[in-house]
């Protein structure tokens, strides 16, 4: 096992141990930390950094080799410490990947005395019945895509997103009479060997792991407002990978009402064309900002080799980015999605021509499947070439490495 060496002692328990924490997300290209400083019940950055993963290090989401993890993670957190000066000894690490697993579950549970109240410890047993449920349900949804008997999960998250006593809708059952609760709970799962390969980083970077928060959940709760609750929404954050792209199902009695954009045609835009963003930009409501395209199949990072951008002028900021880009006869043609920080109006959205693509696979699959050649290209040298017994002058590159790393285009 590799030693973090040239590391300061951590934060121990004292005074300031519970309120500073590092947040880790591991995700398969980057790997992001956080250096937080707990404030009453908000939380203040206090550093930020990422690592870029070695390409063996994660497969899908899932650690595939523990110590390049750790050695990533070391990285980025001791850049993220040196901003502020500060070691936290708690971590809490997002975990994602194909492999978590969102179930609604929902029971349906009669009471022997209508006439009693309900209480903590009667709503506690149903909540422990409904993650019973759940856990097998999970267990043997993995088992099947794992081809696994008997797959190990256990429990991240658990969230009760309804409850009906009687047929009527309660926000909280406490000291509610009836004859029958019905009870609906979101829980997260994840397999076992995931969340202990977590469990293995934390302990090998000397933190204290406090918390794992499922993303996809984390996300989805986030995004949900009480407008959306009352409509009925439903988030399936089941991503488009570096494509940046989310499918949602919205159900309820209200989605008929409900008018969908028309999509357009992403590919007939040219450098100059006027397009509009709309959305709620800093909580500023129905705002319409106006620009041009100007650029088209930009890559915003260099490193991310799905990127096929439109640039625009058009103004994008928190509210609006992830809204859509239309052009002048209403069609979506983008969704924004990004901005260069203190660039003025320079703003990036994604394709819908390549939104038309994924999303096919999003709603039969969850998930996009893309090709693979398997190698790695690299500079070669002269003894490179001598070694290869190469003749002539130097080749401009040779594979460097087989394996799931070089994607087709």
């Amino acid at each position: 096992m590799i030693k973090i060496k040239d590391r300061i002692k951590r934060l121990r328990r004292g005074a300031d141990y519970e309120n500073y924490y590092t947040a880790l997300d591991i995700g398969t290209e980057y790997i992001k930390a956080l250096v937080i400083k707990r404030e009453g019940k908000n939380g203040v950055v206090l550093g930020a950094s990422r690592q870029r993963q070695e390409f063996a290090d994660m497969q899908g989401g899932v650690p595939s080799d523990i110590q390049g993890i750790i050695d990533s993670c070391d990285r980025a957190m001791s850049q993220a410490e040196d901003m502020c000066d500060t070691i936290p000894g708690q971590a809490v690490i997002g975990i994602a990947g194909e492999l978590v697993k969102g179930l609604s579950t929902s029971v349906t549970v009669p009471r022997a005395d209508p006439n009693l109240k309900i209480n903590e410890v009667e709503l506690l047993q149903t909540l422990q019945l409904v993650q019973k449920r759940a856990l097998r349900e999970a267990s043997h949804s993995m088992s099947l895509e794992l081809g696994v008997s008997d797959v190990n999960v256990k429990l991240i998250n658990s969230a009760i997103t309804s409850v009906r006593i009687d047929g009527f809708v309660v926000n909280n059952p406490i000291d509610f009479q009836g004859k029958q609760m019905v009870i609906t709970v979101f829980n997260t799962f994840a397999p076992l060997t995931h969340i202990g390969a977590l469990q293995t980083i934390a302990s090998e970077l000397d933190l204290e792991l406090i918390a794992t928060v499922a993303e996809p959940y984390a996300m989805a709760r986030c995004a949900a407002t009480d407008e959306v609750y009352d409509f009925g929404g439903i988030f399936i954050d089941i991503g488009g990978g570096t494509t940046d792209i989310a499918l949602i199902r919205i159900e309820g009695e209200h989605v008929k009402a409900l008018k969908g954009a028309v999509l357009g045609d992403s590919d007939e835009l040219e450098v100059g064309d006027q397009v509009i963003a709309i959305g709620e930009p800093f909580g500023l409501e129905a705002t319409v900002t106006s620009g041009i395209i100007s650029a088209k199949e930009r890559t915003v990072n260099p490193e991310t080799p799905y990127a096929d951008f439109l640039q625009t002028d058009a103004s994008i900021n928190p509210g609006n980015s992830g809204g859509p880009l239309f052009n002048m006869k209403g069609e979506a043609v983008g969704i924004n999605t990004a901005i260069i920080g203190g660039a003025n109006n320079i703003g990036f959205a994604v394709p819908i021509t390549l939104v038309k693509q994924i999303l096919p696979q999003l709603k039969e699959k969850g998930r996009v499947d893309r090709g693979y050649l398997g190698v790695l290209l690299a500079p070669i040298t002269q003894d490179m070439a001598e070694e290869l017994k190469a003749s002539g002058a130097p080749r401009e590159s040779v594979p460097a490495e087989t394996g799931s790393a070089a994607p087709l285009e």
